[in-house]
């Protein structure tokens, strides 16, 4: 997972590059750690991002909901996107889920065996 932070006086970018998948999960939490304790806003850029899974997308909306400003370069590679969307999240918006992929179980009926 090649990466690069540059730093400007208000904002920070970001990029990442390569395979963003579970096999790099534990160092990208430790990047978005190290660079969330900062004060000023975080951009990610992700447009040479090649492959992702959903620890990826799993990690980019827990930092999201961490409080700091975090945002997503655009545009989004299309496989990026569909794990974002696959998950419920727009990659836009303030880590809200979006409407769900898969039905919910209806709630059993009362005297339902289930």
């Amino acid at each position: 997972m090649p990466l690069s932070l540059q730093q400007s006086s208000d904002t920070r970018v970001l990029t990442l590059s390569g395979e963003l998948t579970v096999s790099c999960a534990a160092e990208l939490h430790r990047v978005l750690l190290d660079v969330l304790a900062g004060d000023a806003p975080l951009v990610v850029d992700l447009r040479d991002v090649s492959a992702v899974d959903a620890s990826a997308v799993q990690l980019l909306v827990a930092a999201r909901r961490t409080g700091r400003s975090l945002s997503l370069a655009a545009p989004l590679p299309p496989s990026v996107t569909d794990w974002f969307r696959l998950a419920g999240v727009d990659p836009f918006s303030a880590a809200a889920p979006t409407e769900p992929r898969v039905p919910h179980a209806a709630p059993p009926r009362s005297g339902d065996p289930r």
